[in-house]
């Protein structure tokens, strides 16, 4: 009698394995087609086919939804077309998965910035922070978030730490071309930077 339960254990865990290694194979096929998916999105991206890029990257999810890194680049290519509240909300999913990523928290943060959400912004950019507290992208982010909220005083000593730690950002028009930092985004910097200079530099 123990034997037969034995030998009756055994097929059923081999079943079982059979099973789960034919789910992981079926899987490991899907994510293939998936990374064929991200290649074409990234082309399309490149060459400014946004909405390309964003259907491809939504078959990329569907095939492959255990690799987070997916909905960080659709909630991109979303945040580039304009599509605001959709790219926030990807984001959101993105993180939800990868807490700690210090540039899922930042492009959130500059997200909801935009949808005039300043609280919602400045949480995310004092989540950066939190991240890399040596990060002057995150510092400035976080100067950013201050001076939206009316805090003039504490965007300033924020900003000042930005450039210690990179000179740079010491002048805006060092910052590159990085999407985020659009004109608008770009003025409240040169603000902070008038009022840390009308504070003698400090």
């Amino acid at each position: 009698m123990g034997r037969r339960v034995s030998l009756g254990l055994l097929k059923t865990l081999g079943g079982m394995l059979l099973a789960g290694t034919q789910l992981l194979a079926a899987e490991s096929q899907s994510c293939e087609a998936a990374r064929a998916a991200l290649q074409r999105a990234t082309t399309s991206y490149q060459q400014g086919r946004l909405a390309a890029a964003t259907e491809q990257l939504r078959e990329a999810i569907g095939l492959c939804p255990a690799e987070p890194r997916y909905e960080f680049m659709l909630a991109n290519a979303l945040y580039r077309s304009g599509d605001l509240k959709e790219s926030a909300a990807h984001y959101t999913r993105f993180l939800g998965r990868r807490p700690g990523d210090l540039e899922g928290h930042m492009s959130l943060g500059f997200t909801l910035f935009e949808l005039q959400d300043t609280n919602g912004a400045l949480e995310q950019w004092r989540a950066a922070v939190g991240v890399d507290p040596n990060s002057p992208f995150a510092r400035a982010g976080l100067a950013v978030g201050l001076w939206g909220a009316g805090d003039m005083d504490a965007a300033a000593r924020e900003y000042s730490r930005a450039i210690v730690l990179d000179s740079r950002y010491g002048r805006v028009e060092d910052l590159g071309i990085d999407i985020r930092w659009k004109p608008a985004v770009r003025a409240v910097l040169r603000d902070i930077l008038r009022h840390i200079d009308s504070q003698g530099g400090n």
